[in-house]
């Protein structure tokens, strides 16, 4: 369990992606926005790689600088290419907002996969699955700003690439479900797509209203992970799984309270038989005494 828990607790986007920081132009540990032609590095890319070598620029400097503080214009130069080269890959700046922001959700959804192909019960995933989610929205606040602002709000959202791609990596919560065959109490009148959306509605809701209050890194992943799966689980009336030193607990308790109750009862029969005793002796002189 440790092993899966800390690779989604230690996620950063950066290191999903892949660490092309290093050939981002950068000053005062900022991303540079614009520089002089005569420095531009090489260009990325060749042939028919091109385009993904501007991806990975985009994704460095937008995880530095943020994306509403990176121009077109420095994803080129960072690229070694000229503006317009640029355009001929993506039509503006949110094109190449979303493709970047594709590539982040497939690459934490082959993570998402993993966590579930690991897991060794359903709370043990499902506190994955909260950590990698928890960790992908603090660390990539800036993808999440501009895909609730601008990605969710377009008009063809509910049929874009963009929508798919956030389906296969939240559509893994079900597969975990699945995989330990755990379905919600009947009685609550849920299903899985809708357990599904009640679980990463609630995660972003936690971290918007953190990064409106400026505390988002004041969030105890690890922690809240454990405390929610638990949540969620006991919700869901799906809270069969006890840790041993859970039960060994539980079990102690258990057995100090058949041990009060059972001693409580002994002082009561034994006060009750002493009081009969006296009862009856008071009846006997009180017999005699009208003899």
């Amino acid at each position: 369990m440790r092993a899966i828990f800390e690779l989604a607790s230690n996620l950063s986007i950066p290191q999903i992606i892949g660490n092309s920081a290093a050939n981002v132009p950068m000053r005062d540990g900022h991303a540079v926005q614009r520089v002089a032609k005569t420095s531009l590095p090489p260009p990325v890319g060749r042939w028919g790689k091109r385009e993904q070598g501007i991806l990975e620029v985009a994704t460095a400097l937008y995880a530095q600088g943020g994306y509403e503080n990176i121009t077109m214009a420095a994803v080129a130069s960072a690229a070694g290419l000229s503006e317009g080269t640029l355009y001929n890959y993506f039509r503006d700046k949110q094109d190449l907002q979303l493709r970047v922001s594709l590539g982040v959700f497939e690459a934490c959804t082959l993570e998402m996969e993993k966590v579930v192909a690991e897991s060794n019960s359903l709370r043990h995933g499902l506190e994955g699955i909260i950590a990698l989610e928890l960790r992908l929205l603090i660390d990539a606040k800036e993808l999440f700003r501009i895909w609730l602002r601008e990605m969710r709000s377009a008009s063809g959202y509910a049929h874009s690439d963009a929508r798919k791609a956030l389906r296969r990596f939240s559509t893994q919560l079900i597969h975990l479900f699945a995989k330990w065959n755990a379905t919600p109490d009947p009685r609550l009148g849920l299903n899985l797509p809708l357990l599904r959306d009640i679980v990463f509605g609630s995660l972003e809701h936690i971290v918007w209203t953190a990064l409106v209050q400026r505390r988002e890194e004041a969030i105890d992943v690890p922690r809240m992970s454990r405390d929610l799966a638990a949540a969620y689980l006991r919700a869901f009336g799906l809270d069969r799984e006890q840790s041993e030193p859970q039960r060994r607990r539980l079990t102690v308790k258990a057995k100090a309270g058949r041990k009060t109750t059972g001693q409580t009862e002994a002082r009561t029969a034994k006060r009750n038989a002493k009081q009969g005793r006296f009862g009856r002796m008071a009846g006997t002189r009180h017999a005699s005494n009208q003899q």
